[in-house]
């Protein structure tokens, strides 16, 4: 890498200053709904389906679990775990697709991806009800997108991906469920938070890599818990429009710098673009050619740490050849509220000069 590379850190965890947790204790903050007639406030995303599957191995004892084949392995352990029948079905290179032949009396869960509302799925979702199929809508990666949430038998968020809260997920039902969550864990908060801190103070990677790492590790045994205070609070004073606005201006500007210079380098969005209301996760881009690590290794070498989704592991052996490719071919360069049009632009410089630097 030449001195063109500029000096920057985009990407990775979110940081936390110590004037963000200069809390008013007396506060009761606000947190957001779908309006959904139970909701409740757990820690993450895995404690979420944690209970949902409790309650599925309680009620629908012999039914098949219907999981889309592109998907993180911690939305599928919690169902074995419960020895529920788990079946995968197909998304397509696009996800945009629901390969799925559900009978009655199973349940299927579906993702909102990158943010984007899926059509496809809520296109059918009066046909699964009508059939006596519970549906999952998982809206994980899909917080701040608008009219979500409201459409399945059971509905998912978590913050973690979105906003520096060290955990916070909400569970909503149509129906009462036993929930049953344990006290937060005070250590996988607090390993989060330091974490969190010490690279908002600029420390170096070594000093609080270990810290996530260890925090992550705590959640291998899916006991539900509630959400803890510091992130209630941190929620509470987030000003959730502005990182809404924040992270679509920024899709927006990647996107149209992208237009000339994506098939140049060989790289092709994920997204045909955002409708009104959908607020991004990230910009995903399916990278052709088998150089997709090429392209991580060359984007971290200018201080630019894009995540990759996922290794679907979970398929053991089973075909889904669209999902795989796209597994190996696909990474997220981040657009979120830390960063401005000026980053942006250190982006599209950094993609600019990847022929050239590689070749």
């Amino acid at each position: 890498m030449t001195s063109s590379v500029k000096s920057c850190r985009i990407g990775g965890e979110f940081e936390l200053k110590c004037s963000d947790l200069e809390f008013d204790t007396a506060a009761n903050p606000v947190l957001p709904s779908f309006g959904a007639p139970q909701e409740t406030w757990l820690d993450t995303g895995r404690s979420a389906l944690a209970v949902i599957a409790r309650h599925l191995a309680h009620t629908a004892e012999g039914s098949t679990v219907w999981l889309p084949a592109y998907c993180c392995e911690s939305i599928v352990a919690p169902f074995l775990r419960k020895s529920l029948h788990v079946r995968f079905y197909s998304v397509g290179e696009r996800l945009n697709r629901i390969d799925a032949d559900p009978s009655r009396g199973d349940t299927l869960l579906f993702i909102h991806y990158f943010g984007c509302r899926n059509r496809t799925a809520l296109h059918r979702i009066e046909e699964f009800r009508s059939a006596s199929i519970c549906v999952i809508e998982d809206c994980v990666q899909a917080v701040l997108t608008t009219g979500i949430g409201t459409h399945g038998d059971h509905a998912l968020t978590s913050l973690r991906k979105l906003l520096p809260q060290p955990d916070g997920a909400m569970l909503a039902s149509r129906e009462t469920i036993a929930i049953n969550a344990d006290a937060a864990d005070e250590e996988f908060v607090s390993a989060r938070v330091v974490g969190k801190l010490q690279r908002g103070a600029a420390a170096r990677p070594e000093a609080f890599l270990p810290l996530f790492e260890r925090s992550e590790s705590r959640l291998a045994d899916d006991v539900p818990r509630t959400m803890s205070w510091i992130s209630q609070q941190l929620l509470g004073r987030t000003d959730l429009p502005m990182v809404a606005a924040r992270r679509t201006a920024n899709f927006a500007t990647l996107r149209q710098g992208l237009a000339d210079i994506a098939p140049r380098i060989g790289i092709v969005p994920l997204l045909p673009g955002l409708d009104v209301g959908e607020v991004p996760l990230g910009f995903p881009v399916v990278v052709g050619e088998g150089r997709r690590d090429a392209l991580r290794a060359h984007l971290a070498g200018w201080g630019i740490f894009c995540p990759i989704h996922w290794d679907l592991a979970h398929l053991a052996g089973a075909v889904f050849a669209e999902e795989r490719a796209l597994s190996a071919s696909m990474l997220t360069l981040p657009i979120d509220q830390r960063y401005d049009e000026n980053d942006m632009s250190i982006i599209l410089a950094s993609l600019s000069t990847f022929c050239r630097d590689c070749s």
